[in-house]
Parts: structure tokens; sequence; C-alpha cells
């Protein structure tokens, strides 16, 4: 038990002297600041294990003001009616930082697998997480802090002796060394399954505290000096990258829309509030299930977005629903990973989220105007089904409308938009710019339709020429795609 992946494990060799170790830690986090560096470490281990005591060893020698602790044994009602990962989202480290997870994500898997069986699918969406980060440049520091089960009954005793410390045991700890070796297989399975090339576990004897706190202090120095030396500094501002169209392409998709769909006046007028009423109701169901809702609104300049999801939610309760506009991120945005912004906004159970603009910027937008490399788009394909898949996995119904019409459409509402008082203001230089480089935006917008598309996330193309019809359409895809669910 516990052995069976330590030989799996690469250690570094102790090569830092007690007094370079005094001064190491700081040096460490100046230049994770200067490089934009962020680092994450996971500490992970049995109940009584230590794992306050040696946070604290290797963090006393840094500046407080560079790193944050967080602790998850204790989960809100929010954050339990959310995705698996949605909690450590919300907290991850900001680039330069230092972020500490005290019993994360795999504390919340074992006691997944505990109370409801093993499910690999969990193993799956930790070790994609963690791919991503590392891939966006995050370090990864994972311990598991080992104690026999005789050594965790004699710390759990003594605490419960003790009346200034009784009330730190609880339940759930005399639970875990009750059922001990059932534990022990469960952790075995989780640190088999998670020790990936890119991010391996290092395994401490924790039956000591004080020859724990060393080796985990020791290891913490090495890994974290080799691996800040390796990563050069990235420049602030990235050169766009050069697109090059040197052939007429086939749009499968997107050739292949009608542009003349339209609705009579009249049967608009009959439909729109009976649709509206309709998704009132659906709102109503999905609050007493527990169903939650994401809607991702992309489509062209000018496509009517914010008209749709204006009738969308008419007479939608506004306590049960959120709309989340997104434009270009923010520098405080810019210090996370791209996903970050979104994950903060996705719905707990029951709710409906609603994103005008989403992460698909980072194939279209990003991919375009040269603010994403090219390695960095590319992988955002499997990084935003993987991200799709987590949150189908918790229960969500998703849907992702794609507003389209044709040129001579947006350049009509380009020019009354300039010509109206009313709504000039929703017309810039950024919009016209971003017409002039149409056939690039269609070869990406392809590209993402063909490999994002899928049967619990698929895209729905909405014919956007006539707006009415559009607000139409959006109406009724939304209500047939929440009553397949429910």
């Amino acid at each position: 038990m516990l052995n069976s992946i330590q030989s799996k494990m690469i250690l570094p060799q102790n090569n830092i002297s007690k007094s370079t170790a005094k001064y190491l830690p700081g040096i460490l986090q100046r230049k994770a600041i200067d490089k934009n560096i962020p680092i994450l470490i996971l500490m992970e281990g049995w109940h009584f294990s230590g794992k306050g005591y040696i946070i604290n060893e290797l963090l006393k020698p840094m500046d407080p003001r560079g790193y944050k602790v967080f602790n998850f044994e204790n989960f809100s009602k929010k954050e339990k009616n959310s995705p698996f990962m949605w909690p450590f989202w919300q907290n991850l480290p900001q680039r330069g930082n230092f972020g500490i997870f005290s019993s994360g994500w795999y504390y919340r898997l074992l006691y997944h697998f505990f109370k409801k069986g093993r499910d690999d699918n969990l193993i799956h969406i930790i070790n994609n997480t963690e791919k991503l980060l590392i891939d966006d440049g995050y370090i990864i520091l994972k311990f598991f802090l080992h104690i026999n089960e005789k050594e965790q009954y004699e710390r759990m005793k003594n605490l419960s002796e003790n009346k200034s410390s009784s009330w730190l045991v609880n339940k759930k700890d005399e639970k875990q060394n009750k059922h001990y070796e059932k534990f022990c297989k469960l952790y075995d399975h989780i640190l088999e399954k998670t020790n990936t090339d890119y991010s391996k576990w290092l395994l401490i004897d924790a039956n000591d505290k004080k020859s724990a706190s060393d080796e985990c202090t020791r290891l913490f120095l090495n890994i974290l000096e080799e691996k800040i030396s390796k990563i050069n500094k990235e420049p602030i501002v990235q050169e766009a990258h050069e697109h090059k169209e040197t052939e007429m392409k086939e749009y499968i998709i997107l050739d292949n829309v009608d542009h003349n769909k339209k609705i009579p006046d009249s049967k608009y007028e009959k439909e729109l509030p009976k649709l509206q009423k309709k998704i009132n109701e659906l709102q109503l169901k999905l609050l007493k299930k527990k169903t939650s809702v994401i809607m991702a609104f992309e489509g062209w300049d000018a496509a009517g977005k914010g008209g749709s999801i204006k009738r969308l939610t008419a007479k939608m309760d506004p306590r049960g629903y959120r709309v989340n506009p997104y434009s270009a991120p923010d520098s405080h945005e810019l210090k996370y990973n791209y996903l970050w912004r979104f994950w903060k906004n996705f719905p707990t159970d029951g709710r409906i989220a609603i994103f005008d603009r989403s992460w698909y910027g980072r194939v279209l937008v990003e991919r375009v105007e040269g603010f994403a490399l090219k390695n960095e788009w590319e992988r955002a394909y499997k990084e935003i089904n993987d991200m799709e898949f987590q949150l189908h996995y918790h229960g969500i119904i998703i849907m992702k409308f794609w507003l389209e019409i044709d040129e001579e459409t947006q350049l009509r509402r380009f020019k009354e938009r300039e010509n109206s008082d009313y709504k000039k203001w929703k017309i810039t230089d950024e919009d016209w710019r971003n017409r002039s480089k149409r056939s690039l935006y269609k070869s990406a917008l392809e590209e993402m339709l063909e490999k994002t598309s899928h049967d619990y996330a698929p895209w729905i193309i909405i014919e956007g020429d006539c707006k009415k019809y559009e607000r139409i359409k959006v109406l009724k895809e939304a209500i047939s795609n929440i009553e397949k669910i429910l």
C-alpha cells in the first residue's frame, strides 16, 4: 500500500546547504514574481499527518504578501452544488504568486470515492486540469504525507484528551482511522492513477513531523529551483502571429446556412410570448430538479446577440439566471489562465448562466488577432472540450449558439448603427477592423465548429439575417434542449 508508486518517482538529491536554504525561499519567490510564474503546491495526506505544520515551515522564510493558503476539508453549500473543480478554479494563484491547497482536489476525490465508489472520469478530469495548468506555465508540486494507522490513532487520541485541542477531532477523523485499510486502498489507487509524467507525486514518510518537514523543504527547494531556472521570462506583449490564406477553402458548415430564413411579423408577435412563457416554466422545473444550464452566445459583430438574449430572458425570474458579458480580458484577468474568468461564473445547481461571448474567444479573436500563440490556441480545442465534459459530467445542460449573418447584412447594420444616436455606441473601429478580416475569422470559425461540437455540448447555428426569426429560433432551441434532458 502506498509504496507502489515510489519506484516511479524521481526525487532530486539534496544539494542545498542549510545556510543556502535559509535565504533560497525568498530568492525563489522573487524569481517567480520576476518571471511571472504561478506556483501551486498541493499538500495532501492522512488526517493528522502534519499538513498545517509542514506548510507553516515551508512558508516561514517567504513574504506573506506573495502567497495564499486554502483548506478544502469543508465545502460550502454553493461549492457542493457546483462542478467538481469549481472551488479550486476560484482560488488558483495568479501569475507570480504561490497558492497552497491543503486537502485540495485529491481530498475531495477521496471522499467521493469513499461514499460513491471509484470513478475514473474524475481521475481524468484532475489529470487534464493539471496538464492544462502546467502547459500554461504553472509549476505544480504534489506532496502526500503518509502515516501509519497506529500513528494516526495516537495523534488523534492525544488531541482528544487535551481540553484545548479536543475540538479539532471530529467524526470524519474517527471514521478515517476506523476504516484505515479502505482509505489506504483508495489512496493507493488515486496516487497511482495521478502520478503522471508531467505531474509526479512526492511521497513523504510523515510519522516523524520534523523529519517530514525537513524532507518537504528539501524537495520543495530543489525542485522549485530546478523548474524556475528552466523557464525563460516571457515578453509582456507577444508578437502577433502571421496568417496566410494561400488558397480558397470550402466551408462545409457555414456555406450551407440559409440566409433567407424569415418569419412574418404577425407570426412573430403570436409565438414570442408563448415561447417566453414556456422558458419561464422550464426555469422553475430546472430549479426544482437542481439542474443547471449554460448558454454561450457567439456570432459575428452586429449578429444580434444582445437582442436574442433580451427576448430569451424577458419573462424569466432574474433571481435564477445571470447574463455574463465578456470583452477582452483586463490586466487582472490576464494574470490567470484564460478559462479562469469563465469558471468564476459557471452556475450552481438549478441556475442558468448565459454568456455573451465566451471561452471560444481563445480560438477566434485571440487566434486571428495574434493574442494567443499558435501552440496555445491549438491545444485550446482539447482544453475547452475537457472543460465542457466536466460541466456535462456534473449534469449541466450546455448549449452553444453561433449567430450567423452574411456580409451584406452586417454592413447594413454597421451603417445603421453609425447613423443612429441610440445605437452609435455599439459600433467601434474594432468592429470595422474585424470585418476586414472576415475570411480569417471564417476559417477559424469553421475549425472551431468542427472540433468542439459534441452531443452533450452542441453548436447550434442560428440564421440571423432576420432578427425576429433569429430570436424565435433561439427560444425554440433552448426549450427543445432543456426538455430533452428534463
